[in-house]
């Protein structure tokens, strides 16, 4: 008793045809029938109630038993292929993610290292934009996953898992009156030039908000989306800046106080909803997440 013989045996009961059966399977129906006869020789038993033409089928008692069993071997052996499969997806998969500048360079550099150590078959492809950008190209199709702000995703275009929740802090130069602060309000960025991310990029948008609720016009000097200018801007006395509290590093030279009240981002990786994720993808996400969740461990 073989694989093939099963798979034709539960092909003619599910259809009781030998003919329909073997047109299924793209077999002559000859060979259909020399395997069933040898089946039943070789288990001696009757398995199949024959029309003269073998044109109407039906399992004997004995078959019916046979079936069930045959039917539990298949779904295992396919279970098996499956897994086989998706242990060679990640031996040679790829993933393309898009993230955010600040987290692409602050948070991620160590989470890919770890990641190809622990998969290092998988091809990354990081592409850095705004958080916006990234969430339109995975609902287009563009890319296959993103990190994005979780705030206001569309719940009926994206699936998501929730991933960490990051601060905006306020960058001041070394000797600004705002130091003296332990938190500065958002209303007194109104008094102090301004160095910024442009507009399109998710923390950019939190801040207008603040901006905006408070009735203010800021007076931005300078927009980029070079992290390290902004930086370098803000400790030479250039503007006073805004950033994610992941992209501040003990080796900066400007100084930092949170917002007052603090203001909060809590980032997700997503999806297209219904989109089928590859092995490697999916070994992506619950990575990021135990890492993730691991981090956020360690600093509570």
């Amino acid at each position: 008793m073989d694989l093939r013989q099963l798979t034709f045996f539960v092909t003619i009961c599910e259809l009781r045809s030998f003919t329909r059966a073997a047109e299924q399977l793209h077999i002559a129906q000859p060979a259909v029938s020399i395997a069933m006869r040898k089946l039943e020789e070789e288990l001696g038993v009757r398995l199949l109630h024959r029309t003269p033409s073998e044109r109407q089928v039906t399992p004997t008692a004995e078959g019916q038993a046979l079936l069930a069993h045959a039917r539990a071997i298949l779904a295992q052996v396919d279970d098996a292929r499956r897994e086989l499969a998706a242990l060679k997806g990640l031996e040679e998969g790829e993933v393309e993610i898009g993230v955010p500048t600040m987290l692409g360079n602050y948070r991620l550099p160590p989470v890919i290292t770890a990641f190809r150590n622990r998969y290092p078959g998988i091809r990354l492809l990081v592409r850095q934009e705004g958080a916006r950008a990234i969430q339109a190209q995975v609902e287009n199709g563009a890319l296959t996953l993103g990190v994005v702000a979780n705030e206001d995703l569309p719940r009926e275009a994206l699936e998501w898992r929730p991933l960490i929740q990051t601060e905006l802090v306020v960058c001041l130069p070394p000797d600004h009156p705002f130091t003296s602060l332990p938190a500065v309000p958002a209303r007194r960025l109104d008094e102090v030039p301004l160095v910024l991310f442009p507009a399109g990029y998710y923390q950019r948008e939190r801040l207008d908000a603040l901006l905006t609720a408070a009735g203010l016009r800021p007076n931005i000097v300078c927009e980029t989306n070079l992290v390290p200018l902004l930086k370098q801007l803000v400790a030479h006395g250039g503007g006073v800046s805004v950033l994610l509290r992941d992209a501040v590093t003990p080796e900066d030279t400007f100084a930092v106080r949170p917002f007052d009240p603090p203001v909060y981002i809590d980032v997700a990786i997503c999806w297209k909803h219904g989109r089928q994720l590859s092995p490697a993808d999916r070994a992506f996400v619950e990575f990021l997440s135990e890492q993730c969740a691991a981090a956020a461990q360690q600093a509570g």
